[in-house]
């Protein structure tokens, strides 16, 4: 990856012991960051409203959930309780309409489980590195704006004083 890594915690979700290994290991190796996984949706949701993960990687398709519950409803919950997470939807099914309700719903990205997987997450991984990046020069922006205008309006309040006293 060339950006340094800002990536801090990844949340992810899989009813799939094996694959969920496989990804944490993945992860870590990759741009070695917090992981956490998570087997059901609900253990995920406590976790989010304890904290705020940089990133959620999430199976559309967890077989503890029933078919009210499924991908969509899960992207809905955890965006009620933080839209600013970036969520990542993976399923085996090649369904163009998943991907593009997934995406109308404010999923980060939607890959399909495979090969390819781990190359497509790399660049997942570059695209938040490069938002959060954006955001905390966005952020820096600020800051200085700030010390900014504050030394002006000090420097104004210095030369009121100052006029005043020679009055």
């Amino acid at each position: 990856m060339n950006l340094e890594n800002k990536i801090k915690k990844i949340f992810i979700v899989d009813d799939d012991k094996v694959y969920l290994e496989g990804l944490k290991e993945f992860i870590k190796n990759k741009i070695s960051t917090e992981v956490e996984c998570f087997s059901t949706i609900s253990e995920c949701v406590k976790r989010v409203e304890e904290t705020t993960p940089d990133l959620i990687i999430m199976d559309f398709h967890l077989s503890t959930t029933n078919n009210q519950h499924n991908g969509l409803w899960m992207l809905q919950k955890i965006k009620n309780i933080n839209k600013a997470i970036p969520i990542v939807m993976l399923t085996r099914e090649n369904n163009l309409q998943l991907a593009v309700d997934s995406m109308r719903h404010g999923a980060f990205d939607f890959i399909q489980k495979g090969d390819h997987v781990f190359r497509k997450l790399e660049k997942v991984f570059e695209r938040l590195n490069e938002k959060i990046q954006n955001r905390n020069s966005v952020r820096r922006g600020y800051t200085i704006a700030a010390a900014v205008l504050a030394t002006l309006v000090a420097t104004s309040l210095v030369i009121d004083l100052f006029t005043s006293w020679s009055l």
